[in-house]
């Protein structure tokens, strides 16, 4: 019974109190002005909060896309320079190809000079 009693007693004060808090917020007293303020303080904290989160998620989801644009970047890069050093390579190998040609060329140019001489 005497829990019974406790239950009652809880609630009713639950309800004292919720009445309280109506008056306040409706009556035209200081503590009802400050009680809004603080009420509309907490709501734009709260609202600007969640415009950080936004913001931040989209910060986030952009960062994630500079780095896939950036590695894809890098792959590219890679590919290039192993391009690059397989050109080189290759030029290299050609060079002394190319070396002889020319004293070739020099050669017959000098023995086309000698032969238009001695006819």
């Amino acid at each position: 019974m005497s829990l019974r009693d406790a239950n009652l007693q809880v609630k009713s004060n639950i309800q004292k109190a919720a009445q309280e808090e109506r008056e306040l917020l409706l009556g035209g007293g200081e503590e009802s002005t400050i009680r809004r303020r603080n009420l509309q303080t907490k709501a734009g904290m709260t609202s600007a909060a969640e415009s950080i989160t936004e913001s931040l998620r989209r910060t986030c989801q952009l960062m994630v896309q500079e780095v896939e644009r950036s590695t894809s970047t890098l792959g590219t890069f890679e590919g290039s320079t192993s391009f690059l050093k397989k050109a080189e390579s290759e030029y290299k190998g050609h060079r002394s190809l190319l070396m002889r040609t020319r004293r070739l060329l020099s050669t017959m140019r000098h023995q086309d000079v000698l032969d238009r001489l001695a006819y």
